[in-house]
């Protein structure tokens, strides 16, 4: 080999790069789910198919959540160009009802030591909150949907190689498994402590995968690689917590109120209407149920008339009762964790019952006390005559000089005592003070 050839070929290998693994890809989807998690997967999975990911690895740990963003996961899980594991950690970590969906739709099923999965039986519920049971709902119903969450779960099962009449165990007795107990029912393919672990055990794994041929993972040298949500994400998820959205409610309204009796002072206006805007947002991420919002509104009607028209606190007390129920009959999520606690509900209502009552008390009260500034606080006024009134003189009232003029025909001559009856622009119309209910100044 000459001496050109071998120079050729060494300036050929150091230009181009050695071949490198492809990433694998871990996020973490904890919580009740719902449209945002459904969106972070997404984003997810069209980050690891623009980068030619070798892996996706979604960490989970939630307690179930709304079926339609269940069904929008797990379809964007069968359907992406890029494997992806599905894995329950940490350790008490659990994927139940719609994250048990979730495990299924995974091309890896795997959970770590002291982790659970199961109990994925459709929640039919009262306005969310008190589940109805099976003798109390209308057969045809109950049979349509759990038929159609056995059958979902029982083709996601089956595509990805698992036993399908052992998930739908989860369906029909509520059936609940451990890891190594999901391992022995072939629900799951293996047990891992964390991502790192997981691509250690999956190096060389032939996967069946659901549009095409099985496939062979090769994850030696691949960096693992943790997707975050974005800022916008992380604020929406926050903001849906359901008790935070109700505490905005509650502050904004209260802050709106002060605006409304204390006119002119902006700042509650500016911050009752921003933390109305912001509980909106969070709320329009969960179930809302009509009845809890009635409630609410009907709450808020009667604090009004308990404050316009004094019942003794009676039309305060149903106004709080209503808040109270309306909340937590508001957000009718098929999991506790969607729902606001009656406990927490009582905290937040009935200080902001009792402040509505005061301050609306003292505003109306203020409002119909008699203004004792400026013309209309002339009104009531006793003072003496200093020019004859025939009709019109001079009169001394609260330190100064006024024109006034008498309410009938006689002249009121010096040093009688009048009291004002009307203000007319500078002019005073006053009467003779009657000896049987002298007025003091």
């Amino acid at each position: 080999m000459s001496r050109a050839v071998v120079l050729s070929w060494l300036v050929l290998v150091a230009a181009c790069p050695p071949a490198t693994a492809a990433d694998v890809l871990a996020l973490r989807i904890e919580g009740p789910i719902q449209e945002i998690q459904a969106e972070i997967l997404a984003d997810a999975l069209a980050e690891a198919a623009t980068s030619r990911a070798a892996l996706v690895i979604v960490e989970l740990d939630t307690p179930g959540g709304l079926e339609t963003s269940m069904r929008t996961m797990a379809q964007g899980i069968l359907s992406s160009p890029v494997p992806v594991a599905v894995l329950v950690t940490p350790s008490g970590a659990r994927a139940a009802s719609a994250g048990f969906f979730l495990l299924m739709a995974g091309d890896v099923a795997a959970m770590a030591e002291g982790t659970t999965t199961g109990a994925a039986h459709p929640v039919l519920a009262i306005g969310g909150l008190v589940p109805v049971k099976s003798d109390e709902i209308d057969p045809t119903l109950l049979e349509k949907t759990t038929n159609d969450a056995l059958a979902f779960l029982r083709a996601t099962a089956a595509s990805r190689g698992h036993d399908p009449e052992e998930a739908g165990r989860a369906i029909t007795e509520n059936r609940t498994w451990t890891a190594a107990e999901a391992i022995d029912a072939d629900l799951v393919d293996l047990v891992a402590r964390d991502a790192a672990d997981l691509v250690l055990r999956l190096e060389g794994r032939v996967l069946r995968r659901v549009d095409g041929p099985p496939s062979t993972l090769s994850l030696e040298g691949a960096t693992l690689r943790r997707l975050e949500p974005s800022l916008r994400q992380r604020s929406l998820l926050f903001l849906s917590e359901p008790m935070l959205a109700f505490l905005l409610a509650l502050v904004g309204a209260a802050l709106l109120y002060v605006e409304f009796t204390h006119a002119g002072a902006v700042v509650p206006g500016v911050a009752g209407a921003l933390c109305l805007v912001l509980s909106l947002i969070g709320f329009s991420f969960l179930p809302i149920s009509a009845v809890g919002v009635i409630l609410i509104l009907g709450g808020l009607g009667l604090l009004a008339v308990e404050v316009f028209v004094p019942g003794f606190l009676v039309f305060g007390v149903g106004g709080a009762i209503a808040l109270a129920f309306g909340a937590v009959l508001l957000v009718k999520g098929p999991v506790p964790e969607m729902r606001i606690p009656l406990t927490e509900v009582l905290v937040l209502v009935v200080p902001f019952v009792l402040l509505v009552v005061f301050l609306g008390r003292l505003a109306l009260k203020a409002h119909r006390r008699r203004s004792f500034s400026g013309p209309e606080g002339m009104v009531g006024q006793v003072g003496q005559v200093e020019r004859s009134l025939a009709p019109q003189g001079l009169v001394f009232v609260a330190g100064e000089l006024w024109q006034a003029r008498g309410t009938g025909p006689a002249a009121i001559d010096p040093p009688a005592r009048v009291v004002v009856r009307r203000v007319d622009g500078l002019v005073l119309t006053v009467e003779p003070v009657d000896a049987d209910r002298r007025e003091e100044p």
